[in-house]
């Protein structure tokens, strides 16, 4: 039921000292009782805190927008338009969070129509009020290009908003090349840190996972990893996919198990992917396909000795895959030397024995091999017959001096065990089942961190908390938005050193768009080849031309923003620059010469915003093989007839 109050809140109050017509002392003695009744009912169904509602009622700008979000926590759907009608309120009295709630509800169309525009309108208000960091997301999210967005977010952090904090926590853990962040585990740790102590709650749902993971799952486990699954924390995803697999703290239910598993490994979660791919070999919640198995292990080789172990499984045996008994030694190998007590086993019975998937025997790296996993704390997970012939080959090592000094009495100790544990084994047959497959503690061992949030989640307002943000200067803060003499914060490090030194600035100067602006000319640059990112050139302002050969070779770099100042790219400018995926050919370009964008084999986008198209010279874009180029909408024609594009013509595409 929606609230009167909330949809007419101009109304005057039947408690305020002016009635809102004259009535007679019967209606007053009705009113009123009824209204004291009504007003905290209506507010109970709203879930919301009726001091909130009065405090809002009563003008206060804060009140409104904390209102607007309480509304829009329980249902966008069904309070929508009085969250709506809130927020715009709180942002007409001046608030910077009203603003950010207000440019929220246009960017998802949420009690109104979708309004990019009005989105970023609002959102811009918010920053200039007092810099909201909810402000910075919104115009990031509403705007297309990389540099701007990428700019906004790091102003964002720069500020230390908690959201902001959150997304960078998830940049170091991952690592990204397109905001010049090298993977930092300490760092993403640190973040996180932050960001819960900052009351977010998504952070300290990630942080209660790492409490979580360090033990076995129990049944009061369950409740909240449901509700962090529901947040869309992805490790939660899988962690509650292996209790609904095992029927810990639920009914066993494989098919949600398997529903699970999709969505952690959608969103990226390597233990989902893992699990994902133990569902399609064991056939839980979906039938066996050996082949999807492999595919699904081989993306998380590099994170989980358990997923080569298996990898190795199926090449040793060519099922699923091509048989590749040199590959499956391999990856054994790697697995082993990653503590994984089964390709410890497998490989130190199989070099003994000089059984596949090894072609001799080698005593010597059995020996270490089998005495690994002996002294591996998961030895008892080995099924009975593996172990029993670990034990007998170890015992066999001691005996004989096989990689270790003779020892008759070790020997006689494992040879006993031996005997004990036996009950045959066969290197014939697949090793396939050897491994509990959804083991509750091979999927917890993994450190949970922000990667385990997509973009999509942290810019969920509805799970964050934000602060207002200290009052600051409306002249300053549009100042930093429009890049007037703003400070240049360089990903690269030794490219910010470079450029202080070329600029003959002290070490402790800071670098403004305005000293950028002030270089003229690339000709005296000499920038190093091993460069990965240069969205600083952007700032570049006062250079025209693009020297040829200026980044030639420069086969790591994988971004760059070329400044709205730039008329001309000379010939071989960016040749064999194959890391580049995409570049932006800003409407300043009137020419672009031969083989300027040459070789750039992994170049797939190509976005050109002259509206005339530039005059091009003989293979600007050779050997190219799959680049999409991207031009205004209304000069489409014009490209696939100009000289040097009509012959590309087939892969000119509208900017819609």
């Amino acid at each position: 039921m929606k609230s009167n109050f909330m949809r007419h809140s101009e109304y005057r109050s039947p408690f305020g000292n002016k009635p809102i017509k004259r009535v007679g002392l019967w209606v007053k003695l009705i009113v009123v009782p009824v209204a004291v009744v009504l007003f905290p009912i209506f507010a109970m169904g709203q879930d919301v805190d009726p001091v909130l509602l009065r405090a809002a009622k009563r003008g206060d700008p804060a009140a409104m927008a904390n209102l607007a979000a309480a509304l829009d926590i329980q249902s966008e759907e069904e309070y929508g338009k009085d969250a709506l009608l809130w927020a715009k309120k709180s942002a007409e009295k001046g608030s910077a969070k009203g603003c950010a709630l207000l440019s929220y509800h246009f960017y998802k169309g949420i009690g109104t129509e979708m309004d990019w525009q009005e989105a970023i309108n609002w959102a811009g208000l918010a920053v200039a009020l007092g810099g909201d960091g909810l402000g910075y997301w919104v115009i990031s999210h509403c705007i297309t290009t990389s540099e701007t967005r990428r700019s906004l977010i790091f102003e964002a952090f720069r500020r230390q908003y908690p959201i902001a904090l959150l997304f960078y926590s998830r940049l170091y853990a991952t690592g990204s090349e397109e905001f010049g962040v090298v993977r930092d585990g300490s760092k993403s740790e640190e973040l996180l840190n932050k960001a819960a102590e900052s009351g977010v709650p998504l952070a300290k749902a990630i942080l209660d996972l790492g409490e979580i993971t360090q033990r076995n799952l129990s049944e009061n486990d369950y409740g909240f990893l449901r509700n962090a699954s529901e947040s869309g924390i992805s490790l939660a995803m899988s962690l509650l996919a292996s209790m609904n697999s095992h029927g810990l703290g639920v009914e066993r239910n494989e098919n949600e198990a398997f529903s699970l598993y999709e969505r952690a490994a959608s969103a990226g979660n390597l233990a989902g992917i893992e699990g994902l791919a133990d569902c399609y070999r064991i056939g839980i919640g979906v039938g066996q396909n050996q082949s999807k198995a492999v595919e699904l292990y081989s993306r998380v080789i590099g994170y989980s000795p358990r997923a080569k172990y298996l990898l190795a499984c199926y090449k040793n045996e060519g099922v699923g895959t091509p048989k590749d008994e040199g590959e499956a030694l391999r990856l054994f190998r790697e697995s082993a030397a990653e503590g994984f007590v089964f390709s410890q086993a497998i490989l130190g019975v199989a070099l003994y024995a000089g059984a596949p998937p090894s072609p001799l025997k080698n005593t010597l790296e059995a020996c270490r091999l089998l005495k690994g996993a002996i002294d591996n704390e998961s030895f008892n997970t080995l099924p009975s017959d593996l172990k029993s012939k670990v034990y007998e080959y170890a015992s066999a090592c001691y005996r004989y001096g096989f990689g270790v000094d003779i020892d008759d009495q070790e020997a006689d100790r494992l040879y006993k065990l031996y005997r004990e544990t036996n009950a045959g084994f066969s290197l014939c047959r697949p090793p396939f089942g050897l491994v509990d497959a959804l083991s509750l503690k091979d999927i917890s061992m993994r450190k949970p961190s922000a990667a385990d949030l997509p973009e999509e989640t942290i810019m969920n307002l509805f799970t964050l908390d934000y602060p207002e943000g200290d009052p600051g200067s409306f002249e300053e803060t549009d100042a930093e938005l429009s890049g007037n003499n703003s400070e240049v914060y360089f990903a690269d490090e030794s490219l910010r050193a470079y450029f202080k030194k070329h600029l003959g600035k002290d070490v402790e100067e800071s670098i403004t768009s305005e000293d950028l602006a002030s270089i003229k000319s690339l000709s005296d640059i000499k920038l190093d080849n091993s460069l990965v990112s240069f969205d600083e050139f952007s700032y570049f302002t006062g250079v025209k031309v693009i020297p040829a050969m200026c980044f030639q070779g420069f086969n790591r770099l994988v971004s760059i923003k070329i400044p709205e100042s730039v008329s001309e790219i000379k010939s071989n400018a960016f040749l064999g620059c194959y890391s580049l995926t995409s570049i932006e050919i800003p409407a300043s370009v009137r020419e672009i010469e031969g083989w300027a964008f040459a070789n750039c084999d992994k170049l797939r986008s190509f976005w050109c915003y002259a509206t005339t198209p530039p005059e091009v010279g003989d293979n600007f874009l050779s050997h190219v093989q799959d680049v999409m180029i991207y031009v205004p909408k209304e000069s489409v024609t014009l490209y696939k007839n100009a000289p040097g594009w009509k012959d590309l013509s087939r892969r000119i595409r509208a900017i819609n």
